[in-house]
Protein backbone atom coordinates (compact mmCIF):
# COMPACT_ATOMS: atom_id res chain seq x y z
CA UNK A 1 0.00 0.00 0.00
CA UNK A 2 2.81 2.41 0.89
CA UNK A 3 4.65 1.73 -2.36
CA UNK A 4 1.53 2.05 -4.49
CA UNK A 5 0.49 5.31 -2.85
CA UNK A 6 3.97 6.80 -3.09
CA UNK A 7 4.41 5.82 -6.73
CA UNK A 8 1.03 7.28 -7.67
CA UNK A 9 1.94 10.62 -6.11
CA UNK A 10 5.38 10.73 -7.71
CA UNK A 11 4.15 9.75 -11.17
CA UNK A 12 1.05 11.96 -11.23
CA UNK A 13 1.68 15.53 -10.16
CA UNK A 14 -1.97 16.45 -10.67
CA UNK A 15 -3.23 14.09 -7.97
CA UNK A 16 -4.32 15.57 -4.64
CA UNK A 17 -2.58 13.67 -1.84
CA UNK A 18 -5.01 15.04 0.75
CA UNK A 19 -8.02 13.61 -1.11
CA UNK A 20 -6.26 10.28 -1.64
CA UNK A 21 -5.62 10.03 2.09
CA UNK A 22 -9.28 10.78 2.75
CA UNK A 23 -10.22 7.90 0.46
CA UNK A 24 -7.79 5.57 2.23
CA UNK A 25 -9.26 6.55 5.61
CA UNK A 26 -12.79 5.94 4.34
CA UNK A 27 -11.77 2.47 3.21
CA UNK A 28 -10.02 1.69 6.51
CA UNK A 29 -13.07 2.66 8.56
CA UNK A 30 -15.37 0.60 6.34
CA UNK A 31 -13.12 -2.49 6.49
CA UNK A 32 -12.78 -2.35 10.28
CA UNK A 33 -16.56 -2.12 10.63
CA UNK A 34 -17.04 -5.07 8.28
CA UNK A 35 -14.50 -7.21 10.13
CA UNK A 36 -16.23 -6.54 13.45
CA UNK A 37 -19.66 -7.43 12.04
CA UNK A 38 -18.42 -10.67 10.50
CA UNK A 39 -16.59 -11.97 13.59
CA UNK A 40 -17.87 -15.13 15.28
CA UNK A 41 -17.71 -15.35 19.06
CA UNK A 42 -16.30 -18.49 20.69
CA UNK A 43 -16.80 -20.00 24.12
CA UNK A 44 -16.35 -23.78 24.16
CA UNK A 45 -13.14 -25.52 25.15
CA UNK A 46 -12.92 -27.11 21.67
CA UNK A 47 -13.08 -23.70 19.96
CA UNK A 48 -10.45 -22.25 22.29
CA UNK A 49 -8.16 -25.21 21.63
CA UNK A 50 -8.63 -24.71 17.90
CA UNK A 51 -7.60 -21.05 18.07
CA UNK A 52 -4.57 -21.79 20.26
CA UNK A 53 -3.47 -24.66 18.01
CA UNK A 54 -3.74 -22.54 14.86
CA UNK A 55 -1.74 -19.69 16.40
CA UNK A 56 1.29 -21.95 17.02
CA UNK A 57 1.39 -23.77 13.68
CA UNK A 58 -0.72 -26.78 14.58
CA UNK A 59 0.67 -28.01 17.91
CA UNK A 60 -2.48 -29.74 19.18
CA UNK A 61 -0.95 -30.75 22.52
CA UNK A 62 -0.23 -27.16 23.53
CA UNK A 63 -3.57 -26.04 22.08
CA UNK A 64 -5.38 -28.54 24.30
CA UNK A 65 -3.22 -27.52 27.28
CA UNK A 66 -4.15 -23.86 26.84
CA UNK A 67 -7.86 -24.72 26.54
CA UNK A 68 -7.79 -26.82 29.74
CA UNK A 69 -5.91 -24.09 31.56
CA UNK A 70 -8.42 -21.42 30.56
CA UNK A 71 -11.31 -23.63 31.69
CA UNK A 72 -9.59 -24.19 35.02
CA UNK A 73 -9.02 -20.48 35.52
CA UNK A 74 -12.65 -19.78 34.61
CA UNK A 75 -13.81 -22.10 37.38
CA UNK A 76 -11.59 -20.23 39.80
CA UNK A 77 -12.90 -16.89 38.50
CA UNK A 78 -9.36 -15.63 38.14
CA UNK A 79 -7.08 -14.43 35.38
CA UNK A 80 -4.64 -16.02 32.98
CA UNK A 81 -1.03 -15.17 33.72
CA UNK A 82 2.38 -16.21 32.48
CA UNK A 83 5.28 -16.10 34.91
CA UNK A 84 9.02 -16.58 34.48
CA UNK A 85 9.22 -18.50 37.76
CA UNK A 86 11.00 -21.85 37.58
CA UNK A 87 9.60 -24.48 39.96
CA UNK A 88 7.58 -22.02 42.08
CA UNK A 89 6.13 -22.94 45.45
CA UNK A 90 2.35 -22.58 45.14
CA UNK A 91 0.07 -22.01 48.15
CA UNK A 92 -3.74 -21.85 48.03
CA UNK A 93 -5.87 -20.18 50.70
CA UNK A 94 -9.65 -20.69 50.47
CA UNK A 95 -10.31 -17.67 52.66
CA UNK A 96 -9.02 -14.17 53.26
CA UNK A 97 -5.34 -14.08 54.21
CA UNK A 98 -4.86 -11.73 57.15
CA UNK A 99 -2.18 -13.29 59.39
CA UNK A 100 1.15 -11.53 58.88
CA UNK A 101 3.05 -14.46 60.41
CA UNK A 102 1.74 -16.80 57.72
CA UNK A 103 3.02 -14.54 54.98
CA UNK A 104 6.38 -13.94 56.67
CA UNK A 105 6.86 -17.68 57.10
CA UNK A 106 6.20 -18.29 53.41
CA UNK A 107 8.56 -15.51 52.38
CA UNK A 108 11.31 -17.06 54.49
CA UNK A 109 11.06 -20.63 53.20
CA UNK A 110 9.81 -20.32 49.62
CA UNK A 111 11.40 -18.61 46.62
CA UNK A 112 9.97 -18.23 44.03
CA UNK A 113 6.53 -18.07 45.60
CA UNK A 114 2.98 -17.98 44.23
CA UNK A 115 0.19 -17.19 46.70
CA UNK A 116 -3.46 -17.59 45.67
CA UNK A 117 -6.10 -16.48 48.16
CA UNK A 118 -9.69 -15.28 48.27
CA UNK A 119 -8.51 -11.91 49.56
CA UNK A 120 -5.54 -10.15 51.19
CA UNK A 121 -5.33 -7.49 53.87
CA UNK A 122 -3.71 -4.36 52.48
CA UNK A 123 -0.81 -4.40 54.91
CA UNK A 124 0.03 -7.96 53.83
CA UNK A 125 0.29 -6.86 50.21
CA UNK A 126 2.54 -3.98 51.31
CA UNK A 127 4.77 -6.48 53.08
CA UNK A 128 4.95 -8.73 50.01
CA UNK A 129 5.82 -5.80 47.74
CA UNK A 130 8.48 -4.53 50.15
CA UNK A 131 10.15 -7.94 50.37
CA UNK A 132 10.04 -8.28 46.59
CA UNK A 133 11.78 -4.94 46.09
CA UNK A 134 14.30 -5.05 48.93
CA UNK A 135 15.18 -8.74 49.19
CA UNK A 136 14.72 -9.66 45.53
CA UNK A 137 12.23 -12.42 46.33
CA UNK A 138 10.29 -13.68 43.33
CA UNK A 139 6.72 -13.58 44.56
CA UNK A 140 3.32 -13.27 42.92
CA UNK A 141 0.02 -12.81 44.82
CA UNK A 142 -3.32 -13.49 43.11
CA UNK A 143 -6.70 -12.55 44.54
CA UNK A 144 -9.47 -14.90 43.38
CA UNK A 145 -12.24 -17.16 44.64
CA UNK A 146 -10.64 -20.57 45.15
CA UNK A 147 -13.06 -23.50 45.32
CA UNK A 148 -12.26 -25.85 48.22
CA UNK A 149 -12.11 -28.81 45.84
CA UNK A 150 -9.81 -27.08 43.37
CA UNK A 151 -7.06 -29.31 42.06
CA UNK A 152 -4.45 -29.06 39.34
CA UNK A 153 -4.25 -32.09 37.01
CA UNK A 154 -0.84 -33.69 36.68
CA UNK A 155 -0.74 -32.96 32.95
CA UNK A 156 -1.92 -29.27 33.16
CA UNK A 157 -0.43 -25.92 33.93
CA UNK A 158 3.26 -26.88 33.47
CA UNK A 159 5.74 -26.15 30.75
CA UNK A 160 9.30 -27.48 30.84
CA UNK A 161 12.27 -28.34 28.66
CA UNK A 162 15.63 -30.06 28.56
CA UNK A 163 17.51 -26.77 28.95
CA UNK A 164 16.92 -23.16 29.87
CA UNK A 165 16.82 -22.20 26.20
CA UNK A 166 14.31 -24.96 25.45
CA UNK A 167 12.14 -23.93 28.39
CA UNK A 168 12.26 -20.29 27.31
CA UNK A 169 11.24 -21.26 23.77
CA UNK A 170 8.29 -23.35 24.98
CA UNK A 171 7.20 -20.61 27.36
CA UNK A 172 7.20 -18.15 24.45
CA UNK A 173 5.06 -20.53 22.38
CA UNK A 174 2.57 -21.03 25.19
CA UNK A 175 2.42 -17.28 25.84
CA UNK A 176 1.61 -16.70 22.17
CA UNK A 177 -1.12 -19.37 22.25
CA UNK A 178 -2.66 -17.95 25.43
CA UNK A 179 -2.69 -14.42 23.99
CA UNK A 180 -4.34 -15.66 20.80
CA UNK A 181 -6.99 -17.53 22.78
CA UNK A 182 -7.68 -14.51 25.00
CA UNK A 183 -7.99 -12.27 21.95
CA UNK A 184 -10.42 -14.70 20.31
CA UNK A 185 -12.56 -14.92 23.44
CA UNK A 186 -12.62 -11.13 23.75
CA UNK A 187 -13.56 -10.13 20.18
CA UNK A 188 -14.25 -13.35 18.25
CA UNK A 189 -12.66 -15.01 15.22
CA UNK A 190 -12.68 -14.58 11.45
CA UNK A 191 -11.71 -17.04 8.69
CA UNK A 192 -7.99 -17.12 7.97
CA UNK A 193 -6.08 -17.52 4.74
CA UNK A 194 -6.74 -13.88 3.79
CA UNK A 195 -10.47 -14.56 3.30
CA UNK A 196 -11.57 -12.03 5.93
CA UNK A 197 -9.68 -9.32 4.04
CA UNK A 198 -10.98 -10.50 0.66
CA UNK A 199 -14.58 -10.42 1.91
CA UNK A 200 -14.04 -6.94 3.34
CA UNK A 201 -12.75 -5.72 -0.03
CA UNK A 202 -16.22 -6.27 -1.53
CA UNK A 203 -17.86 -3.62 0.66
CA UNK A 204 -15.52 -0.96 -0.73
CA UNK A 205 -17.30 -1.15 -4.09
CA UNK A 206 -20.31 0.52 -2.48
CA UNK A 207 -18.50 3.47 -0.93
CA UNK A 208 -19.57 6.87 -2.27
CA UNK A 209 -16.72 9.29 -2.97
CA UNK A 210 -16.65 13.03 -3.61
CA UNK A 211 -14.01 12.87 -6.34
CA UNK A 212 -11.76 10.58 -8.35
CA UNK A 213 -8.78 11.06 -6.02
CA UNK A 214 -10.74 9.63 -3.09
CA UNK A 215 -11.67 6.71 -5.33
CA UNK A 216 -7.97 6.09 -5.96
CA UNK A 217 -7.35 5.97 -2.20
CA UNK A 218 -10.08 3.37 -1.79
CA UNK A 219 -8.66 1.35 -4.68
CA UNK A 220 -5.22 1.28 -3.04
CA UNK A 221 -6.68 -0.37 0.05
CA UNK A 222 -8.90 -2.70 -2.00
CA UNK A 223 -5.93 -3.98 -4.00
CA UNK A 224 -3.96 -4.64 -0.83
CA UNK A 225 -6.86 -6.59 0.75
CA UNK A 226 -6.79 -9.07 -2.13
CA UNK A 227 -3.06 -9.74 -1.95
CA UNK A 228 -2.98 -12.46 0.77
CA UNK A 229 -5.40 -14.71 -1.14
CA UNK A 230 -3.70 -13.88 -4.45
CA UNK A 231 -0.33 -14.86 -2.98
CA UNK A 232 -1.60 -18.20 -1.64
CA UNK A 233 -3.41 -19.03 -4.89
CA UNK A 234 -0.47 -17.83 -6.95
CA UNK A 235 1.86 -20.20 -5.13
CA UNK A 236 -0.48 -23.04 -6.13
CA UNK A 237 -0.59 -21.61 -9.69
CA UNK A 238 -4.38 -21.16 -9.62
CA UNK A 239 -4.62 -17.45 -8.83
CA UNK A 240 -7.16 -16.34 -11.44
CA UNK A 241 -9.74 -19.07 -10.94
CA UNK A 242 -9.55 -19.09 -7.13
CA UNK A 243 -9.79 -15.35 -6.54
CA UNK A 244 -12.60 -15.00 -9.07
CA UNK A 245 -14.67 -17.78 -7.50
CA UNK A 246 -14.18 -16.50 -3.96
CA UNK A 247 -15.16 -12.97 -4.91
CA UNK A 248 -18.35 -14.27 -6.51
CA UNK A 249 -19.63 -16.44 -3.65
CA UNK A 250 -21.68 -15.52 -0.56
CA UNK A 251 -20.35 -17.97 2.06
CA UNK A 252 -18.06 -15.81 4.25
CA UNK A 253 -16.19 -18.87 5.54
CA UNK A 254 -15.41 -20.45 2.18
CA UNK A 255 -11.75 -20.33 1.26
CA UNK A 256 -9.05 -22.09 -0.70
CA UNK A 257 -7.04 -24.72 1.17
CA UNK A 258 -3.91 -24.86 -1.00
CA UNK A 259 -2.37 -27.84 0.83
CA UNK A 260 -5.50 -29.92 1.39
CA UNK A 261 -4.52 -33.58 1.01
CA UNK A 262 -6.55 -35.85 -1.25
CA UNK A 263 -7.24 -38.92 0.91
CA UNK A 264 -7.51 -41.17 -2.15
CA UNK A 265 -4.08 -40.52 -3.60
CA UNK A 266 -2.43 -38.80 -0.58
CA UNK A 267 -1.28 -35.90 -2.70
CA UNK A 268 -1.69 -32.21 -2.02
CA UNK A 269 -4.73 -31.15 -4.02
CA UNK A 270 -6.01 -27.72 -3.09
CA UNK A 271 -9.76 -27.38 -2.71
CA UNK A 272 -12.44 -25.02 -1.44
CA UNK A 273 -13.39 -25.65 2.19
CA UNK A 274 -15.11 -24.06 5.17
CA UNK A 275 -12.06 -22.48 6.78
CA UNK A 276 -13.58 -22.22 10.25
CA UNK A 277 -14.37 -25.95 10.32
CA UNK A 278 -10.89 -26.72 9.02
CA UNK A 279 -9.33 -24.69 11.83
CA UNK A 280 -7.92 -22.02 9.52
CA UNK A 281 -8.90 -18.93 11.46
CA UNK A 282 -7.57 -15.79 13.11
CA UNK A 283 -8.61 -13.81 16.20
CA UNK A 284 -10.35 -10.60 15.10
CA UNK A 285 -8.26 -8.55 17.51
CA UNK A 286 -5.06 -9.71 15.82
CA UNK A 287 -6.43 -9.12 12.30
CA UNK A 288 -7.51 -5.59 13.19
CA UNK A 289 -4.08 -4.72 14.60
CA UNK A 290 -2.32 -6.10 11.53
CA UNK A 291 -4.59 -4.14 9.20
CA UNK A 292 -4.28 -0.88 11.11
CA UNK A 293 -0.50 -1.28 11.31
CA UNK A 294 -0.33 -1.77 7.54
CA UNK A 295 -2.55 1.18 6.64
CA UNK A 296 -1.52 3.99 8.97
CA UNK A 297 1.62 4.89 6.94
CA UNK A 298 -0.60 5.23 3.85
CA UNK A 299 -2.96 7.54 5.71
CA UNK A 300 0.00 9.64 6.79
CA UNK A 301 1.68 9.82 3.39
CA UNK A 302 1.82 13.19 1.67
CA UNK A 303 3.79 14.83 -1.10
CA UNK A 304 6.38 17.22 0.31
CA UNK A 305 9.70 18.66 -0.92
CA UNK A 306 12.84 16.76 0.08
CA UNK A 307 16.28 18.36 0.16
CA UNK A 308 19.57 16.44 -0.04
CA UNK A 309 22.88 18.13 0.69
CA UNK A 310 26.34 16.74 -0.03
CA UNK A 311 28.73 17.77 2.72
CA UNK A 312 32.32 18.81 1.92
CA UNK A 313 35.31 16.93 3.29
CA UNK A 314 37.75 18.89 5.37
CA UNK A 315 41.36 18.14 6.32
CA UNK A 316 42.33 18.64 9.93
CA UNK A 317 40.12 19.63 12.83
CA UNK A 318 37.46 22.26 12.54
CA UNK A 319 38.37 25.46 14.43
CA UNK A 320 36.17 26.86 17.12
CA UNK A 321 33.57 29.21 15.68
CA UNK A 322 31.92 32.22 17.19
CA UNK A 323 29.60 33.03 14.33
CA UNK A 324 29.91 33.93 10.69
CA UNK A 325 29.02 32.02 7.55
CA UNK A 326 30.43 29.13 5.55
CA UNK A 327 33.39 31.25 4.36
CA UNK A 328 34.84 30.92 7.88
CA UNK A 329 35.49 27.21 7.25
CA UNK A 330 39.02 26.01 6.41
CA UNK A 331 40.11 25.29 2.85
CA UNK A 332 38.50 22.26 1.30
CA UNK A 333 40.38 19.17 0.15
CA UNK A 334 39.49 16.84 -2.72
CA UNK A 335 37.53 17.55 -5.86
CA UNK A 336 34.36 19.03 -4.40
CA UNK A 337 32.44 22.10 -5.52
CA UNK A 338 32.99 25.32 -3.65
CA UNK A 339 29.31 25.44 -2.75
CA UNK A 340 27.24 22.50 -1.37
CA UNK A 341 25.36 20.61 -4.06
CA UNK A 342 21.61 20.90 -3.47
CA UNK A 343 19.09 18.49 -4.96
CA UNK A 344 15.41 19.25 -4.44
CA UNK A 345 12.74 16.66 -5.12
CA UNK A 346 9.20 17.93 -5.49
CA UNK A 347 6.19 16.48 -7.28
CA UNK A 348 8.31 13.71 -8.75
CA UNK A 349 10.81 16.07 -10.43
CA UNK A 350 14.52 16.35 -9.64
CA UNK A 351 16.00 19.79 -10.16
Amino acid sequence: MCNEGRNLLLENAELDDTEIRKGVQMAVDSVLENLSRSAQMISTSEEIAQVATTSINGDKDIGALVARTIELVRKAEGHIFITVFSHPHIYFFTEKLSDLNDVLSLLEIANPLLIIAEDFDDYLLDTIITRKLTAGIKVCAIKTNVPPDLFIPADCLKVGGTSRADTSKKKSIVTHAVNAAKAAIEQGIVPGGGIAFLNASKVLDKLQTANSDQKIGIQIVQNALKMPVCTIAGTAEVEGSVVGKLLGQDNPNLGYHATKVDEKCFNAAGEFVDLIKEGILDPLKVVRKVFIGATWPVVAVRRSPVTFRRSRRWSGNLPARSGGDSDDLPARSGNFPAKPMVVQQSSGEVR
